[in-house]
């Protein structure tokens, strides 16, 4: 229908600007987000099945350490050895056996102990002399009270670090006797899982606290943040280390977020610089002391994700090992080992933010142009679409509406009338006086100005309501929204004045034109042609009185409508 508007008009040319940029900054944000969510599930997920599978890989070989510790001392010699203490047959069978099942099993010493320490075998006598008495250690005085227990540290003041797993069992006449099997502690290193989860570095940490085994040598014996008092003493009386104190750290700051705890170190790791080729911590501004910094290995379970928090630590230096560089931001997932005092660790480089980002910069930038196009379509094609429309319901010379659109629009008008939304409505016929002989005289380009000043005088003295029609040639009409006759006439009539008034310029000079109205006050029931005819009418009478005026016509007498009711 020509009466219902096309929707979407042209929008201002500031209002598309600041729409491009509003959509621009919500494409980067919605970016930065998207690189946040997926640094935060990248992050978890490499540390959830690096954490996972070294846990297992730690559990499985501890198991198996314990299934072979106990079978070792459920062996006939063993236990020939443990009822006859003081038999050198016994002896010499259980110094054969264990030499025979360190070497099977690739252990690194095994020997059977009294309650009391008491060597009774060895499988290495010039190392551990049976007759002596072994160091006491607390895990001894543990596997008595519950049948077994493991322990990582040197022997006999050396130093490489040993992991012992020590079991139970009786000795006749209510006597226990200790079976301690022993291995070297690159065995829970992890080694073979550093080709599959390259980007992580795995850590055991032992029942104080400090790494005892895992991927990184320069992590050995070494501990995450400042020894506690209570840890210290430990280490100090049973001396784990050969008489040693594991060296700290330097830890510039520890942030907990989200369950995942991050360390801020102030000195590099080699493995991560040889891993990744660069440093995949932000670089934090000088200043937390190192003593600040707290104990990392007691996160029970803590999970990976990833690091919101940006801003550096305040204050000042690095620590030792770290001189001026600067050192990793790493996120650590912590878990205990089933059946142990120990914790596996695994400790990631924060990573970067920005390549994630411009790579989901690189993803949403077409969405901004997606945008931007799709909005300059749209904006084109509501402007072609309302240029389509005012071409099919406007003349193109004087701009007043054409007959086509009258009909529709009348039509509603006359609907609104019936319905007594409207009071009343009347139709004003102007024609211009000697019109032909303008263009006989003046010719056709003055003439259509005429047509256009005539028009121009209409639109800009009714209302927006009102529908200004040219019908044809020099005849235009005005259908006026109005309660009574008088005052369709007065707009009629103050129209007649300013074109009497208005003077047009053209190239031959100007021209001074009159018009003649008719006016008619549609009756109930009437339509749009007979409420037409009647204006028409009422014209003839003003041309035939002499032109220039308006004429009002009668109201149609009862019955004399030649159309039905609308």
């Amino acid at each position: 229908m020509l009466h219902a508007q096309p929707r979407g008009l042209p929008v201002p040319r500031w209002v598309l600007l600041l729409w491009f940029a509003v959509a621009g900054v919500a494409v980067v944000v919605g970016a930065w987000l998207w690189s946040e969510q997926r640094l935060r599930e990248e992050t978890a997920h490499q540390q959830h099945h690096a954490a996972g599978a070294y846990q297992a890989y730690v559990s499985g070989r501890i198991g198996l350490m314990h299934a072979l510790a106990r079978s070792m001392a459920l062996a006939e010699p063993m236990r020939e050895l443990a009822a006859r203490p003081t038999d050198l047959r016994a002896r010499i069978r259980a110094v054969a056996y264990l030499q025979r099942f360190v070497a099977t099993v690739g252990a690194e010493g095994a020997e059977l102990l009294t309650a009391d320490g008491l060597v009774l075998a060895s499988s290495d006598p010039e190392r551990v002399r049976p007759g002596t008495t072994h160091p006491p250690r607390p895990y001894l005085r543990r596997a008595l009270e519950h049948g077994h227990a493991n322990w990582i540290g040197t022997e006999d003041g050396g130093d490489e670090l040993v992991i012992h797993m020590a079991t139970a069992l009786d000795g006749g006449s209510g006597k226990a006797v200790l079976a301690v099997l022993e291995y070297p502690v690159e065995m829970l290193s992890g080694a073979e899982l550093a080709a599959t989860h390259p980007g992580s570095v795995l850590a055991l940490l032992d029942e104080y606290g400090v790494v005892a085994a895992g991927t990184a040598s320069s992590l050995r014996l070494h501990t995450l943040g400042t020894l506690d008092p209570t840890v210290r003493a430990r280490i100090l009386s049973e001396s784990p280390y050969g008489g040693r104190l594991p060296d700290p750290l330097a830890v510039r700051r520890r942030i907990e977020h989200e369950g995942a705890v991050i360390l801020e170190l102030a000195q590099r790791l080699p493995e991560l610089d040889a891993l990744h080729g660069h440093d995949h911590g932000d670089e934090p501004e000088h200043g937390a002391e190192p003593g600040d910094a707290e104990e990392a290995h007691g996160t029970d379970g803590a999970r990976a994700a990833e690091a919101h928090d940006d801003a550096a630590a305040e204050g000042g230096g690095a620590a030792a090992g770290g001189g001026a560089d600067h050192g990793h931001r790493l996120v650590v997932s912590a878990a205990p080992v089933p059946g142990t005092r120990w914790q596996t660790l695994t400790l990631q480089p924060v990573p970067e933010r920005w390549p994630l980002f411009v790579q989901s910069l690189g993803f949403a930038l077409p969405l901004w142009g997606v945008i931007v196009l799709g909005t300059l379509y749209l904006v084109q094609r509501a402007r072609y679409l309302r240029e389509l429309y005012e071409r099919a319901i406007r003349d193109p010379l004087t701009r007043l509406y054409t007959r086509l659109y009258m009909e529709e629009a009348v039509k509603v008008l006359i609907e609104a009338c019936e319905r007594r939304r409207l009071q009343g409505l009347a139709v004003v016929l102007f024609d211009i006086d000697h019109f032909k002989r303008v263009n006989d005289t003046w010719g056709h380009a003055a003439g259509d100005e005429v047509l256009k000043a005539v028009a121009r005088v209409i639109l800009e003295d009714t209302r927006p309501t009102d529908v200004q029609v040219r019908l044809g040639g020099e005849e235009m009409v005005v259908w006026l929204p109005e309660p009574n006759l008088e005052g369709a006439v007065a707009c009629a009539e103050r129209l007649r004045r300013h074109v009497e008034q208005m003077r047009i310029a053209t190239p031959q000079g100007e021209i001074a034109v009159t018009v003649s109205a008719g006016v008619a006050l549609r009756a109930p029931g009437e339509d749009m042609e007979a409420a037409i005819r009647r204006a028409d009418e009422a014209l003839y009478r003003a041309k035939a009185e002499g032109r220039n005026r308006v004429v009002a016509a009668p109201a149609p007498a009862a019955g004399s409508q030649a159309a039905a009711p609308v």
